[in-house]
């Protein structure tokens, strides 16, 4: 669907991702998550989400490389990332 509004979600808390998930439905938007930088740098690349809401803190590829990855993408670098950060 060409307008469909498309959610990233990536973190490595499975719990908080359930809980956005189900949120983020009564927005009527298609929620993807992953867990790993890996995974949503290839999902941003596939899909071209609306927005990315990725925590700093990834597995394997951490969400600030991945977000520096897809600032450079001249396909890719208008899609808004948001990252969030943890404290303690």
């Amino acid at each position: 669907m060409e307008n469909e509004i498309k959610v990233l979600l990536a973190d490595q808390d499975q719990v908080f991702l359930e809980l956005v998930k189900i949120y983020l439905k009564k927005t009527g938007a298609r929620i993807i998550a992953c867990n790993s930088g890996e995974d949503a740098l290839s999902i941003i690349r596939d899909e071209k989400p609306s927005i990315v809401f990725m925590s700093a803190a990834l597995h394997g590829l951490s969400g600030l490389k991945c977000c520096e990855t897809v600032k450079s993408d001249p396909l890719l670098e208008k899609i808004p990332v948001v990252l969030t950060i943890t404290s303690g």
